[in-house]
């Protein structure tokens, strides 16, 4: 329900009941610098960045919208990004690619991790968001790999590592219709490649 405040001195916002909430319904790009945080939500989910300096946004926001009991959701402009060609996502030397895919997959396997220690103590609604933004980073590890450049034989081995962790083939679900999309694609060459 979008909300605006009469004398317009706040700008207009949505509210969801929880981070999980919105990640159920929304993807979304993980960088930290489009969020404000309580301070107490980071210190009662002990909210910290891995120590990779590629991804960490990706892992924290999943996290933080996994524990956030409420969340407003505004297009308000407070933050100015500047994008530099010298930044480390930018550099296209094969070693920072390489660094880049393998940083990305190891995001991924936390994240994983994450879930599977909170499946006894957490909610369906919970785990089920968390799990629905997991399938989405599989995707994005897959153009990770595509757009640095990775050959097919090493994509082939990286995708068969995600089929032993059980990260594909992807759950055919109503996500997006994006997401309807590509699934049927990588779950058919999953089946007939990997």
């Amino acid at each position: 329900m979008e909300k605006q405040n009469p004398t317009n001195q706040l700008p207009s916002y949505v509210e969801y009941s929880s981070g999980a909430h919105f990640m159920a319904l929304n993807n979304f790009t993980g960088v930290v610098w489009t969020h404000f945080f309580r301070r107490s939500l980071l210190e009662t989910s002990s909210l910290y960045f891995s120590k990779t300096s590629l991804f960490e946004d990706e892992e924290f926001v999943a996290k933080a919208y996994f524990f956030a009991r409420k969340m407003l959701v505004t297009s308000y402009k407070v933050y100015g990004y500047y994008c530099s060609s010298s930044s480390l996502t930018r550099m296209i030397a094969e070693d920072e690619c390489r660094r880049r895919v393998s940083d990305f997959k190891e995001m991924l396997f936390r994240l994983k991790a994450f879930s599977q220690a909170c499946q006894s103590d957490t909610s369906v609604e919970c785990l089920e968001a968390l799990n629905r933004r997991i399938h989405f980073l599989v995707i994005d590890y897959i153009r990770q790999m595509w757009r640095n450049k990775c050959s097919i034989n090493e994509m082939n081995r990286q995708l068969a590592i995600l089929k032993q962790e059980g990260l594909v083939p992807l759950p055919y679900k109503k996500y997006s219709w994006k997401y309807r999309l590509v699934c049927p694609v990588i779950n058919v060459y999953i089946r007939f490649v990997i």
